[in-house]
């Protein structure tokens, strides 16, 4: 058979009532996730093989997302897919925890933070970094942002030091901005949190996708003071919402709550830790119930970082 005859005759099975009914039932089987990451919507069937091309059983063909397909198809030389995702993502996927936003939106956030990221060195947003003590090199670090007074209710503001919300395989589901107040006396006057895109997403949530002892904060602020004190992989939630899931691949949790924030709650989280047959512990600041940011910013900088050393030991 010819290339021209057998590239012919691949156009017309494509364009076969066949192999619709074939697409169709592999994407029931799939339930519309792609059966390599599971992680992202099935856009593409892919043959394992043509030996059977047009007699092919489903066992020859698989579901997958865009990037999977162009991976396998040599069109990309980085495979997309996290290596915890296989064995995981099927669990996160059928709690319904795990919902990739969509990419055309995860796009335009990450081309927003892109800029924003550019605009953080020598603004306003440095300068409420450093006055809390927090290295602007942390803060690139950790992916942060500002944005210059754009909404509607920003009269009165110096712009907004700007979070993004990932995912553990690093996609940014949301923008978190914090007000930045020209004024001490309008602080408690303005919506301090603002939100573009998916909620939950966490600061640094690829930690997560590691087998590692990770520090869990519920405060950005605590993230970047615990960071700054020396920590590595220190995952920063937004607010108390933990996804069970996506800590499946961890090796251990530290819990450093807000104590004032979290309430009982951390308990709650060490319960389920211990039925999911992963080691936790609890370490709280020291200093007057203070939270780790107030304490790292007031100058009790020694304990963070006696902390953070007691976090990094186990």
């Amino acid at each position: 058979m010819t290339a021209t005859v057998a590239f012919e005759r691949r156009g017309h099975y494509y364009a076969s009532r066949a192999w619709a009914l074939k697409k169709n039932e592999i994407k029931e089987r799939s339930q519309g996730i792609c059966e390599r990451c599971h992680l992202h919507p099935m856009r593409e069937v892919h043959h394992l093989t043509y030996e059977r091309f047009g007699n092919e059983p489903l066992a020859d063909l698989l579901g997958l997302c865009g990037r999977c397909h162009d991976f396998l198809s040599a069109v990309i030389d980085e495979d997309p897919a996290p290596r915890w995702a296989g064995a995981y993502g099927p669990v996160m996927r059928h709690y319904g925890l795990l919902r990739e936003p969509e990419p055309q939106l995860s796009r335009v956030l990450a081309e927003k933070l892109s800029q924003f990221q550019e605009a953080l060195a020598g603004s306003p947003a440095e300068e409420y970094l450093r006055d809390r003590r927090i290295p602007l090199e942390v803060a690139q670090a950790a992916g942060l942002g500002y944005v210059e007074p754009l909404l509607p209710n920003d009269a009165g503001l110096a712009g907004r030091v700007v979070f993004p919300g990932t995912n553990p395989a690093g996609e940014v589901v949301c923008l978190l901005g914090r007000a930045l107040p020209l004024e001490d006396e309008l602080r408690d006057g303005v919506e301090r949190w603002s939100c573009e895109g998916e909620r939950p997403g966490y600061l640094a949530a690829a930690v997560l996708g590691v087998r590692c002892n990770a520090i869990i904060c519920n405060n950005p602020f605590d993230t970047l003071a615990l960071r700054a004190a020396g920590a590595s992989n220190v995952v920063g939630l937004a607010g108390f919402r933990w996804r069970w899931p996506w800590a499946i691949p961890l090796r251990q949790m530290t819990l450093a709550f807000d104590p004032v924030l979290a309430g009982s709650g951390w308990e709650r989280v060490a319960f389920e830790a211990e039925i999911m047959n992963i080691p936790v512990r609890y370490v709280a600041p020291e200093a007057n119930g203070d939270d780790w940011a107030t304490q790292w910013e007031e100058g009790d900088q020694v304990a963070v970082r006696t902390a953070v050393e007691r976090m990094k030991n186990g």
